[in-house]
């Protein structure tokens, strides 16, 4: 594609010159966009109307390179359940001892009641007070660190700002994730290796937001890890106790222990 005899500003002309050295994704968009328009090149537009149109529709249409930051940004949104444990996982210790059995689940309970009510007003203020009595009461020491991440991840991004979380410890836990893999595939569970390679990408890529003083995936990464959260119940059980081992803030997020 030239840019020479278009019509357009120098600045633009450079700017477009860029984009299109350095994405082939967008200069496909652009060609198929200039077809959707009935033209091969912007000067073919017969006004500067119809060409503040064609580039209104670029800008508003292109959904290519953006950062990542930016991507989370517009999908930030606290998923509103986790990703449900099998029947075994009280036999296999995939719960964490942060409080004793009984105040965790009466948490647990209000963090459910929490997602239904309005955000900000009343109610929603009376359940986060609560939690927060009960998160005191009877904290033990692993705890007192957990909420110390939460305190820093919130200083750092906010409350229900979305963002890409690494875990300090992904390398050990997705080497620990390899060899529950390939144990499942030496048994003769094919398909575990498909499914294990697409969990730890998303533990790789995790979108998080700090809501009412914990972590959560956002909605969107609720539904891309539900959607490759499959397989043999007990295969999902080894990959949860190594979750679960490595990282608080991940097993919070995820499966809501």
């Amino acid at each position: 594609m030239k840019f020479t005899s278009l019509g357009l500003s120098d600045d633009l002309l450079e700017a477009s010159k860029q984009v299109l050295q350095n994405s082939k994704e967008y200069e496909d968009f652009f060609k198929a966009s200039l077809k959707k328009f009935g033209v091969s090149s912007p000067a073919d537009f017969k006004s500067d109307e119809e060409k503040k149109k064609f580039f209104d529709y670029i800008e508003k249409n292109y959904k290519g390179e953006k950062s990542e930051e930016a991507e989370v940004k517009e999908k930030a949104k606290p998923a509103k359940k986790f990703i449900k444990l099998g029947d075994n996982a009280e036999k296999k210790n995939l719960t964490t001892e942060k409080l004793n059995p009984k105040k965790q689940e009466q948490i647990i309970d209000l963090y459910n009641k929490l997602m239904d009510v309005k955000h900000g007003g009343s109610e929603f203020k009376k359940i986060k007070d609560q939690i927060a009595k009960l998160q005191k009461e009877d904290i033990s020491e692993s705890s007192r660190a957990y909420f110390k991440q939460i305190d820093d991840l919130t200083a750092k991004h906010g409350e229900e700002q979305a963002f890409m979380y690494k875990s300090p410890k992904l390398n050990n836990m997705v080497s620990d994730l390899k060899k529950v893999i390939a144990s499942e595939v030496k048994a003769g569970f094919k398909d575990s290796k498909k499914i294990g390679d697409k969990i730890i990408k998303h533990l790789q890529k995790m979108e998080v937001m700090v809501y009412a003083d914990n972590v959560v995936m956002t909605n969107n990464m609720h539904k891309k890890f539900e959607n490759d959260w499959t397989g043999d119940t007990m295969f999902r059980e080894d990959m949860a106790a190594v979750i679960i081992k490595h990282d608080d803030i991940l097993a919070h997020a995820i499966f809501g222990v």
